[in-house]
């Protein structure tokens, strides 16, 4: 049983830091030019880094990670959804 939980516990984790990746690297890649922020692959980078953020800080009772991500989840959803409108 501590094994599954262990497991569970590197799965957690590698799911926060997979996020911190994906916003980070939207935010380098439209920092130095490769990705404009109307390219939808912008948000959907933003949307899933803020997921998986949110994945690894509910389980520790870590709630300002929550709040920042799910704030910065909901405007990613924003730009997808004007990305197609803009591009139907």
């Amino acid at each position: 049983m501590v094994g599954v939980r262990m497991n569970k516990k590197v799965i957690i984790e590698s799911i926060g830091w997979g996020g911190v990746i994906l916003i980070l690297g939207a935010f380098m890649l439209n920092t130095f030019g490769l990705m404009d922020v109307k390219n939808i692959w912008y948000s959907i980078m933003n949307v899933f880094g803020a997921i998986g953020v949110v994945v690894s800080s509910i389980p520790k009772r870590n709630w300002q990670p929550v709040v920042i991500n799910g704030v910065w989840f909901l405007v990613a959803v924003i730009g997808i959804i004007k990305a197609l409108a803009l591009h139907p």
